[in-house]
């Protein structure tokens, strides 16, 4: 009896954490689009709120160093960048922002 009462207990937190996490699947974003000049050179996004992030994919008409995006993201915490600047993303969305 006590080893059902925790396999349910676990099976249900596992649920509710499921649940709850249905905000944090994407990341939306103001900021920069940024050319980091380390390792070679690789395109970044900063964000008005001091993040960085490494996009797998950013798409190359966006690729213009001073940039100012709105973007949507998905983190990729699965994956290891090489970079070490920033968070790995995928690019779910971008657009150009109103300047400033």
């Amino acid at each position: 009896m006590k080893t059902r009462t925790v396999i349910l207990i676990l099976a249900l937190a596992a649920i509710l954490a499921g649940a709850c996490n249905t905000h944090s699947e994407y990341i939306r974003a103001e900021g920069i689009v940024t050319r980091i000049e380390l390792e070679g050179g690789f395109w970044g996004i900063k964000t008005d709120d001091g993040r960085k992030f490494d996009p797998l994919n950013l798409p190359d008409e966006f690729k213009k160093d001073g940039l100012r995006v709105n973007v949507r993201l998905k983190p990729r915490d699965e994956m290891a960048g090489f970079h070490m600047w920033g968070q790995v993303v995928e690019v779910l969305r971008i657009e150009k922002a109103r300047e400033r």
